[in-house]
């Protein structure tokens, strides 16, 4: 397959390298190595300014009270981290776990868990450090495919993967199937939406919204179909909602609002209980442009955002695979943004804070501390 080379200006594409880009050679029109394209306008990337910063690749979050607890992951340890709530650290322990833990899950009643790379679950004491018990989930390690989450506030977990959604007890001994994906969809899931903490749940942990993927037959035509299903625990049982859509949505359930909302590209959506997609408005898009350190033609990329996260009515995050942006949705506007190396975890810690991990690292950042560096560039 041959590749279209991206041009400027004339048919024959040549470009001169400068500092953070690339010049048109024939007009002079320049390209930022990365920049954010919103209403036809170019913004270069924040500078990072973060109010703390931990070593750790994966991170988890619950909110204790006033108490903000964080778990970060790194190479055979799992520090926990106290914080207050002006994310002042207390208190900090470091738990060694196996090396080969990939995933690390925080819950309350003093414990967390880690997934390793060949799907083997440890439930920790985070009090003594020790193994409290082990369960063997049969299928190897992929964000992809497995999910957990706390369930109540009493250290019981909510799991889910390709198979079913099930109800853990807190050493995971006990279980209970609370629905499985052959009875809807005649198989299982293809994907469980489960990377960077994305399903969703209210802030009692009592409701979840799962978003997965599925092939479903239409006119014996095999297609990649989404379905969320909302559960709410309610009177000691799990009342089900589920909604279908086409595949190439990433869903969120607003649980304020009430409603499933989701990125279509570079558009942001919304569905109702029927799957009928309606558009809402245009979302930012990350620009790159490479030469492949001299190897390849210019070349362009055009990133759109994976996935919505709320921090308040009018204010989203949108976590795309390099980089976050914080929008106003009302305003229409970005507020802030940043780019990293891969994003592996991300959450909403209040309005005004967020924490995301990237390469080796996982940063607590104030949104106040860069709303007003946003800076225009050349397109």
């Amino acid at each position: 397959m041959e590749w279209e080379k991206f041009v400027c200006c004339q048919k024959e594409p040549r470009f001169e390298k400068i500092k953070n880009g690339y010049r048109c050679a024939h007009c002079g029109r320049i390209y930022w190595n990365k920049s954010v394209d919103y209403n036809g306008e170019i913004f270069l990337f924040d500078k990072l300014n973060y109010l703390t910063k931990f070593r750790g690749d994966k991170a988890d979050h619950i909110i204790d009270g006033d108490m903000h607890i964080l778990a970060i992951i790194h190479a055979g340890i799992v520090d926990i981290i106290y914080m207050n709530a002006a994310y002042e650290v207390e208190s900090k322990k470091s738990i060694k776990v196996k090396k080969s833990a990939r995933e690390v899950k925080l819950n309350f009643d003093n414990r967390f868990l880690t997934i390793t790379d060949r799907g083997i679950i440890d439930v920790y004491d985070i009090e003594t450090g020790h193994v409290i018990s082990q369960f063997k989930t049969g299928r190897k390690c992929n964000c992809f495919k497995l999910n957990i989450l706390p369930f109540g506030k009493n250290g019981d977990w909510i799991y889910i993967d390709t198979q079913k959604i099930a109800c853990f007890s807190s050493d995971f001994k006990e279980s209970q199937i609370i629905l499985s994906f052959a009875d809807i969809f005649e198989q299982e899931a293809f994907s469980v939406n489960g990377a960077m903490n994305y399903a969703d749940n209210d802030s009692e942990y009592r409701s979840f919204a799962f978003h997965v993927m599925y092939w479903s037959l239409n006119n014996k035509k095999k297609l990649l179909t989404g379905a969320s299903i909302f559960l709410n625990y309610q009177n000691g049982g799990f009342n089900i909602q589920q909604i279908h859509y086409e595949a190439e949505c990433d869903m969120t359930y607003n649980f304020d609002e009430k409603l499933y909302v989701g990125i279509y590209r570079d558009e942001m959506i919304k569905v109702g209980e029927s799957g009928k997609v309606e558009k809402i408005r245009m979302l930012p898009t990350v620009k790159e442009y490479s030469d492949g350190g001299g190897v390849f033609w210019v070349e362009e990329f055009i990133g759109y955002p994976e996935k919505i996260r709320f921090l308040s009515e009018d204010k989203i995050a949108l976590v795309y695979t390099f980089s976050i942006i914080i929008f106003d949705i009302k305003e229409q506007k970005i507020i802030a943004s940043y780019h990293a190396k891969l994003i592996l975890s991300f959450f909403v810690m209040d309005s005004e804070t967020i924490c995301f991990s990237a390469g080796i690292n996982t940063y607590i950042i104030h949104l106040e501390e860069s709303v007003n560096q946003i800076k225009k560039g050349t397109a």
